[in-house]
């Protein structure tokens, strides 16, 4: 399959799909407030779901920026489960949560695939007694092989009704890169094995851009995973953070990485032609499902935006969604089972939005989801989408991005590809700000917040040279960005050369950067410099 991607709308791409979830949470808090903030009603409904973090592997792939724990004899296994029992009973208990009706239960991680079957039953008795379950979908997240027969089959007689496993990549070489340790003909007889047990829905994760992955290679992914007729896809681009393995190798053959924004986007338009010509409906812009099945999880962004859906996460580093206020959890397992046996919840962070940070989320979320709902928008906010982001949205219907629908926005596959580049469009100054002070503070951070994405370290910074209007805004505050970029050069001695290399190829692709943009703002701080001293000296006199 030949897919071309149009002229570029930015001059880079930003891969990370985790910009969704805005505004970041920064604000430390107390257990006492938290319990205070889940003591009233759900503003959106009584309709939730529930994840619940395993964070032990027994191999840990080089890919992943999730928070785990590779399994080692002297890892906190036991304390790290209690202290989750601890924290469900906890949930499970507080007034708001006590109201809602689970539709959605995913154990995630990590691995839970490799957790010993009496603990999994102990997890599940806590769930099943505490929380009030819906007829709900039950996810079990497993790797390949330890997906075994047995596993699948005591799972399956706890209630759990779906499986999704990781197979990332079919080439052998990517998967020695990536340490995923599974032959292909394990992957057959996993899943083989877990139709015989009864579990008909079976979801795979795809991953595409991954360093040295071609578009041939990515098609023959793409196709042998149809073949395994499973019940979804979800296709996840390829996000590189400092301290996984991944990076380690990048950095040593700067090669292996693709830079070249018209092709990054032209992996996603190839995973869109293939799974669509496949039968696959398309939930959001990385779930797919084939029809009778439903990520549930990843795929009702819709209610999340449109606050009709609160999510409770349970277990380290897990997020929660309540009332338009993000949590999370801590990501240090030592710390996560000492807060939580102390307190017995292991919240460290949280966000209070603004209404015009609402407004902003919700258009974030749109993106996702790919449909912008303006009767969902006048609903929630009392205005029309077009009072508020009127410039955003015919910028991106000039540029081919958005077409209009009858209820209101739609993405079009070019706006598809790009969908994660286009958050930073409704990114409030403020917030931009908030998280640049946060990471100049690391001893005050949440511990999320520890590593640094590739995406952060370079593409930010060349998508701020070239679209200052988005990235800084009207008035730059000149010593945050300086103490920032003295912050990147400090974490990445080649930053400077490499952000330049990038920007040297971004000029040939996309153009220059708005030299208009830059006088205007030179002009403006020049002015704000002459004010401030005719003011000191009229004062001195």
């Amino acid at each position: 399959m030949t897919v071309r991607a149009p002229r570029l709308p930015y001059a880079v791409r930003l891969p990370n799909m985790g910009k969704h979830c805005y505004p970041p949470p920064l604000t430390p808090v107390p257990v006492p407030e938290f319990r205070a903030l889940l003591s009233g009603c759900s503003r959106s409904g009584n309709s939730a779901h529930l994840y619940v973090h395993f964070p032990f592997c027994t191999t840990i792939c080089t890919f992943c920026v999730l928070h785990k724990y590779q399994l080692t004899p002297t890892s906190p296994v036991y304390d790290y489960f209690e202290a989750l029992k601890r924290e469900l009973r906890a949930l499970s208990e507080l007034p708001l949560v006590r109201k809602l009706r689970f539709t959605n239960v995913y154990f995630g991680g990590g691995t839970p695939s490799v957790t010993e079957d009496p603990i999994l039953g102990e997890i599940m008795d806590v769930v099943t007694s505490g929380f009030h379950l819906d007829r709900p979908q039950i996810t079990f997240e497993g790797h390949i092989g330890s997906l075994t027969r047995e596993k699948m089959r005591f799972v399956r007689g706890l209630g759990i009704n779906r499986i999704s496993a990781g197979v990332q990549t079919w080439d052998p070489q990517l998967r020695r890169m990536l340490n995923l340790q599974p032959s292909e003909t394990d992957i057959y007889r996993c899943v083989e094995e877990a139709r015989n047990v009864g579990f008909d829905d079976f979801n795979v994760d795809i991953m595409y851009n991954l360093p040295g992955q071609t578009l041939a290679v990515l098609e023959r992914d793409l196709l042998k995973t149809v073949s395994l007729n499973p019940s979804g896809v979800d296709v996840y681009e390829t996000v590189i953070t400092r301290k996984t393995g991944l990076s380690r190798q990048v950095t040593r053959d700067e090669s292996l990485a693709e830079n070249d924004a018209e092709r990054l986007a032209e992996s996603y338009l190839l995973s869109e032609g293939v799974l669509s010509a496949n039968g696959f409906r398309q939930r959001n812009v990385h779930v797919w499902d084939r029809p009778g099945y439903e990520n549930r999880l990843v795929g009702q962004q819709d209610l999340m935006r449109d606050q009709d859906l609160s999510l409770i996460g349970a277990g380290l580093s897990a997020y929660s969604f309540v009332n338009g206020m993000p949590f999370i959890n801590v990501t240090s397992i030592r710390s996560y089972i000492e807060r939580v046996m102390q307190s017995a919840h292991g919240v460290e962070a949280y966000h209070r939005p603004t209404r015009a940070e609402e407004m902003q989320r919700f258009m974030t979320l749109s993106l996702e989801t790919i449909d912008f709902d303006r009767a969902s928008f006048a609903g929630l906010f009392g205005c029309a989408m077009e009072e508020v982001f009127g410039p955003q949205i015919e910028s991106f219907r000039r540029r081919g991005l958005l077409e209009q629908t009858e209820g209101g926005y739609r993405l079009t596959s070019l706006g598809r590809a790009w969908a994660s580049t286009m958050t930073m469009e409704f990114f409030g100054k403020k917030v931009l700000q908030d998280f640049i002070r946060t990471r100049l503070a690391p001893a005050t951070a949440p511990g999320y917040m520890s590593d640094v994405t590739h995406e952060e370290m370079f593409e930010f910074v060349v998508f701020a040279l070239f679209h200052p209007e988005i990235m800084i805004k009207e008035a730059p505050d000149l010593p945050l960005l300086r103490g920032y970029v003295l912050y990147l050069i400090k974490t990445n001695p080649h930053w400077l050369r490499k952000v330049t290399a990038m920007a040297l190829r971004s000029a040939r692709r996309f153009g220059l950067p708005p030299v208009g943009w830059y006088a205007r703002s030179a002009a403006r701080l020049a002015r704000e410099a002459i004010i401030s001293n005719v003011s000191a000296v009229e004062g001195c006199s």
